[in-house]
This record gives structure tokens, C-alpha cells and sequence, in this order.
């Protein structure tokens, strides 16, 4: 093994820790949880900023139900954007869904490729693309919307969302390559559910900023100014493994020597497709961010038209829920690293218990929501925990791509966003078809439709499911552990022979 020499040049690390260098797996992890929430201001600012961008009123069919709320709480019956900022575009709500929407196409599209590009290219570059282009697109949403066509603003939205596509898919490469498995599952999980802050600063934020400024405009140029700033930092200092790294010590790099060394190679994609493990994790992204994108993006509808809180209260409310996620999902990610490494519970087993937890669960709590009709305090409070328990997703199934594979898990990150964006499209369509006049009535089917998903998707994961890296995963040069040739037990996911 080579010698790596000691940092000697006086990186930002280096000179704040008083010649004592962070260790380097850890500036990579904290720049890995700073990149969704970036890139989750970059995803939501919009759907308020819109707001202030276009005209909006209460819609007339939901007028009776959203008054007898308000009378019995005592809450403002009609939202109130005291003013209008600056220029008000001439969009009708058809197209503001296009707008909104046109991010999950890109996000759908740029899944579909971002694996071959991180297998070709590597994680850091992929994101280091990917996170400019957001920046980028974001930065200029105001001059696009002022000087160009509607439609131009969905093309850029589109451009953000390929962008965004690299972010898990990236993340889960630099981890696999980075990390010591006892400290994955903490790791990982800071890093799924940072987003988490992002909505928030992103809903807060945008308020605030419009109010401070007295235009939309500054949303935008602000957040994508950020998005450059974290971009410079990732660039100079996350390395796509510990060997290519320039400031990385002896202690550290011999300790990360135990990490498997991933290979380039043929992609295997007839055993990846043919592996059920695979699917079931595809299945899992799709049951978990159906729920979830029905949170973001529908509940501040439901609780403003339907339950007739005013925007500000609104906008309190929904801190809530990301931060009962972000704090849920950090606490179980070190409470698996925890069992984990001190083998008191196994891998598989953690992961079941997690994904039971965050699956089938949250839309329970979203449906006992909608049946507690007009009171505030439940409902507030169902919804937070809704998102409390959902965050146990991301230290289940949300860590199987890791446990799967070494070589691949980018791609497999990639694939799974594809369902994931699937399930972020259809969730407003299925809101916007059951739930029109947004009544308690229509809204408790929107629900059960949920719940549906949900288990549909929990019951298969439950049976087939896996937690450990796969054979088609190992090189030649590679020894693959022993089967499990235990009498009686049917090996229903493994179809094929170690490559």
C-alpha cells in the first residue's frame, strides 16, 4: 500500500481544529447531510412562492365545510396574503400544477440514467453536476417566469429535478465506499432524513424572506446563491473513496482499508432484475414516498381549504411534521447501530421491524387525522406523528440498497427514485380526483387509498426481503459467504449462482 502523507497543506479542516484534522469521513457525512436540505429548499420554495406569484382564493365547493371549522375553532375563515409582491403572472391552477409537477418529471427521468452515470463516472461527480444544476436553475426561475413563457419555467423546474435525481443515488455510493458498517445506519439515516429541515427552512423560509423583502424574487436568488456555497465545499472536499483523498491521515486511511474496495464492471442486470430482494426495495420506495409526498405537498392544502386555518398558522403547523421525522429517524438510526454492531439483534431483523413501523403505520395516522374533522390540536398532532413514524422508513427498507450491494448501490438508489417519483406524480392526481371539493368525506377515501398502498407494499417486504450484500455482487476475486443450506428453508430470492 502506498504511503499517504499527512495533510500539510492548511485545508479549512486542518486550520479551524488547530492543526488536529477532522477526520475526513466526517466532513464527507456532514457535507452528505447539508446536500438535501440545499436541495429540498431548491424543490419546495416554489410551492409557496407561487402563491404570491399568482392569484389564489378558496375554492367555492369547499366554503361551507372550511366555515363550520372555522366557527367551531375560532380560526380565521379565509387564508390571508396581506399583499400582493411585485408581478402577479396570469396562471390558472391548471397550469400552476403543471409548474409544481414538472419536477417529478425530471426527477423520474434523470433516475432513469443516473445509475449508468454513477457507475461510469462515480458518486462525487454525479452530485457535484447534479447540485450545480439545481443551484443554477433555481438562480434564474425569476428571470425565466419575467421574460420568457410559462412553459420555460416547467423546462426549468424539469432541469432541477434531473439534477436532484443524483442526490440519494450518489449519497448511498459515497457511503457504501466511505463508511465502517457499524456506523452506516446512523450515518445513512441523518443523511435520508435531513431533508426534513430542508422543507421546513424551505416553508419558513420563503415566508419570511417575502415578507422581509416584499418580493418572490429574493426567494429564489437567495436559495440558489446557498446551493454555489455548498457546491464549492463538496467539490474541494469530498473524495469519491479514502485512498483518492488529499488530506486524509495514515490512522484514518488504515482503518477504512477494512471497507470492501468497489469494482467497475459489467453492470449484472440480468441477476438484479431477476433478484426479488431488488424488487422489494423498489416496491418500498414507492409505498413510503407515496405517503410522504402526500404530506408535503397535499397537507397544507387540506389544512387551508378544508379545515380553514389561515396560511401563517399553516405554515407552523408544518414545521412540525419534518422535524418529528428528522428527529425520529436519527434516533433510530443510532439505536440499529447500537443493536448492530453489539449483535443483539440481527441486520434483517432490525430492518423488518423498522420498515413495519414505517410503512403501514403513517397513513393509519393520517386517516384517524381526517376523522378527527374540525379539532386543530389532534389533527396537528396526527400529522406529526405520522411523519415521526414514517422516519423509521429510511433505518429499514431506505438502507437496503447499502446492504445489497457494494458495487451497485447508486444504481439501485436510482432505479427505486424512478418509483419514488412515480409515487410523488401520482399522489396530487389522486388528491385532485377523489378529493376536488375537498370535503372530511372525500378526503377519508384519499386516505384509505393510502393505507392500500401502503400495506400492499408492506405484506411483500415482510416475506421476501434480504439484508446482506448479494452474490451478484462479489468479482471472481471475491468469496461470497456460505449459503444458507439450513433443512426446510426455501431460498425463494435466490434464483441464480454466484457470478
Amino acid at each position: 500500500m502506498d504511503t499517504v502523507a499527512e495533510p500539510k497543506v492548511c485545508n479549512i479542516c486542518y486550520c479551524i481544529c488547530c492543526r488536529k484534522t477532522i477526520p475526513q469521513r466526517h466532513v464527507m457525512t456532514i457535507l452528505l447531510i447539508l446536500g438535501p436540505i440545499i436541495l429540498y429548499i431548491h424543490r419546495v420554495c416554489i410551492n409557496l412562492a407561487i402563491v404570491n406569484m399568482t392569484s389564489w382564493e378558496v375554492p367555492e365547493a369547499s366554503r361551507e365545510e372550511h366555515e363550520v371549522c372555522s366557527r367551531g375553532k375560532n380560526i380565521t375563515t379565509i387564508p390571508q396574503f396581506v399583499e400582493i409582491y411585485d408581478r402577479q403572472f396570469d396562471w390558472n391552477e391548471s397550469i400552476q400544477s403543471y409548474i409544481l409537477l414538472s419536477f417529478f418529471v425530471g426527477y423520474m427521468i434523470g433516475n432513469f440514467c443516473i445509475g449508468f452515470l454513477i457507475n461510469a463516472f462515480g458518486g462525487r461527480i454525479c452530485l457535484f453536476v447534479g447540485a450545480f444544476v439545481s443551484s443554477v436553475m433555481t438562480l434564474l426561475i425569476p428571470i425565466i417566469a419575467d421574460y420568457t413563457h410559462w412553459a420555460v419555467v416547467c423546462a426549468a423546474r424539469i432541469l432541477t429535478g434531473v439534477g436532484q435525481s443524483a442526490l440519494y443515488s450518489s449519497s448511498s455510493s459515497l457511503i457504501a465506499r466511505w463508511l465502517l458498517e457499524e456506523s452506516k445506519s446512523s450515518a445513512a439515516t441523518l443523511i435520508l432524513t435531513s431533508f426534513t429541515f430542508g422543507i421546513v427552512i424551505g416553508n419558513v423560509g420563503t415566508g419570511y424572506i417575502m415578507a422581509w423583502t416584499n418580493t418572490w424574487r429574493m426567494v429564489f436568488y437567495i436559495f440558489g446563491s446557498i446551493g454555489f456555497i455548498w457546491v464549492v465545499f463538496f467539490y474541494f472536499y469530498v473524495y469519491p473513496n479514502p485512498q483518492s483523498h488529499k488530506h486524509i491521515t495514515k490512522d484514518e486511511l488504515n482503518l477504512l482499508e477494512s471497507i470492501p474496495k468497489a469494482r467497475q464492471t459489467k453492470i449484472p442486470f440480468g441477476h438484479i432484475l431477476s433478484d426479488v430482494a431488488v424488487w422489494m426495495f423498489f416496491l418500498a420506495f414507492f409505498g413510503s414516498d407515496f405517503t410522504v409526498y402526500l404530506i408535503i405537498t397535499n397537507m397544507p392544502k387540506y389544512f387551508v381549504t378544508v379545515m380553514g386555518f389561515s396560511t401563517p398558522v399553516t405554515g407552523m403547523i408544518l414545521i412540525g411534521p419534518p422535524a418529528a421525522g428528522a428527529l425520529g429517524g436519527i434516533s433510530i438510526g443510532f439505536l440499529g447501530d447500537h443493536l448492530i454492531s453489539r449483535k443483539l439483534t440481527k441486520k434483517i431483523t432490525f430492518r423488518l421491524i423498522c420498515t413495519t413501523i414505517g410503512l403501514p403505520i403513517p397513513p393509519i395516522c393520517l386517516l384517524m387525522m381526517v376523522y378527527m374533522e374540525c379539532d386543530a390540536i389532534m389533527s396537528s398532532f396526527l400529522v406529526t406523528l405520522a411523519m415521526f413514524f414514517q422516519s423509521a422508513y429510511y433505518a429499514g427498507a431506505g438502507m437496503m440498497a447499502v446492504d445489497l450491494t457494494l458495487n451497485y448501490p447508486g444504481l439501485l438508489f436510482g432505479y427505486c427514485n424512478v418509483a419514488g417519483g412515480l409515487a410523488g406524480s401520482i399522489a396530487p392526481y389522486i388528491v385532485g380526483h377523489f378529493a376536488n371539493n375537498n370535503t372530511f368525506r372525500e378526503w377519508k377515501t384519499v386516505m384509505y387509498i393510502v393505507i392500500a398502498v401502503a400495506v400492499i407494499a408492506w405484506v411483500p417486504i415482510m416475506m421476501f426481503s434480504k439484508a446482506e450484500r448479494k452474490s451478484w455482487d462479489y468479482s471472481a476475486e471475491e468469496e461470497p459467504p456460505p449459503e444458507d443450506n439450513t433443512p426446510g428453508r426455501k431460498k425463494v430470492w435466490s434464483c441464480y449462482k454466484p457470478v
